[in-house]
């Protein structure tokens, strides 16, 4: 089947989004032919390369279609004018105005989505899109977004429920398979991913003050705010790593004692999307496929995969709870081998390929 893979994201990039695009076109491609529809962004000089030149392991095509700032809808009829000619059988998509687009051209489409804002944004759409015949599934990245479509759309649930699906982020395990030395030098607890305060970064800095024997490890791009107002002093066990591309990330991940996800349960952009409450960040199946222990919030996505049994969970703004969970894990290490044993035997039902499947299914 020639699947078409529609993005506005910018790509190829150093985000998780773009890393995620890639990967899911990947794990598509490894049954079907994949043309991945990416948009060329005069102002961003990113755009005007190819991913096969950024990205390890490519296998999928690209197509490159001209995009203008702010408004998509001259991209999305361009790429639709584009999937026709080059006979695509099913379009996959993150954005409603992409599916809408889509289903009126009379293309069978996938859409999937990862917070309520384009929905709460275009409601009479959403309703228009989920009612198409030509909308195979909706792919919602976690039971709590599934609950809030729902309500929020009011549908008949016989009409959606036969359409929605829920498809948490994954990990390809491919890339874990080489073995890493520790880091040594003592305990090492390393956090992943943006490093900024409304990613519940600022916890490392608490801790690394309250443990002075352990040494914080911060890998990402550290945001401005974050290195003003929390690195503007000197720590001996903090390290700062800044941003690594992604293959070295996982080195680093896998060479550390520990790894920490202090999530918080709201994260709300300045769009007003809030991506805390369904937050199924890559880097948490990364965590679970690197076999060392994990330290996670108490938010109600991440235990939809997470549970007592694969990780120490704890409520994301007590320090005293997350320095505990660390010397547990410092003086503990049979009790962490453990957690981490189930944790990598679950993640084997969270891969990139495992997904596709389950989203194509009887398609």
């Amino acid at each position: 089947m020639k699947i078409g893979y529609v993005t506005h994201n910018t790509i190829p990039a150093t985000s998780a989004a773009a890393l995620n695009v890639h990967q899911m076109c990947n794990a598509l491609a490894s049954k079907n032919d994949v043309v991945a529809y990416l948009p060329w962004k005069f102002w961003r000089q990113e755009t005007w390369g190819a991913c096969s030149g950024f990205f390890d392991n490519v296998s999928y095509d690209e197509s490159r279609i001209f995009d203008l700032p702010v408004t998509h809808s001259l991209f999305d009829m361009l790429v639709l004018e584009r999937m026709k000619r080059d006979f695509v059988q099913l379009v996959y998509c993150r954005k409603l105005s992409t599916a809408m687009c889509s289903v009126k051209g009379g293309l069978r489409t996938i859409l999937e989505l990862h917070s309520m804002y384009d929905l709460k944004k275009m409601k009479d759409v959403a309703k228009q899109v989920i009612a198409s015949p030509q909308l195979e599934k909706l792919v919602v990245i976690n039971g709590i977004l599934a609950k809030d479509v729902i309500e929020y759309l009011d549908i008949q649930c016989t009409q959606l429920t036969k359409k929605i699906v829920v498809a948490h982020d994954a990990v390809d395990l491919k890339l874990f398979e080489a073995d890493v030395t520790k880091l040594g030098g003592g305990f090492n607890v390393g956090y992943f991913g943006l490093v900024d305060k409304k990613k519940g970064a600022a916890i490392l800095c608490e801790m690394a003050e309250l443990l002075p024997d352990v040494t914080f490890h911060l890998v990402g791009k550290v945001t401005p705010t974050f290195e003003r107002e929390l690195l503007n002093k000197s720590y001996s066990n903090l390290v700062v790593h800044g941003f690594q591309k992604h293959s070295d990330a996982i080195v680093l991940m896998k060479a550390m004692d520990a790894l920490v996800l202090p999530n918080p349960p709201a994260m709300t952009l300045s769009k007003g999307d809030d991506i805390g409450k369904y937050t199924s960040p890559m880097k948490l199946f990364e965590y679970m496929a690197t076999g060392n222990p994990i330290i996670a919030s108490r938010v109600a996505a991440i235990m939809e995969v997470l549970t007592d049994k694969t990780s120490l969970i704890v409520e994301y703004d007590d320090v005293q709870a997350w320095v505990d969970a660390v010397q547990k894990f410092r003086f503990g290490k049979v009790y962490g081998d453990r957690l981490s044993k189930y944790a990598l035997a679950d993640v084997q039902n969270y891969t990139f390929e495992g997904r596709a499947k389950f989203i194509l299914d009887g398609i």
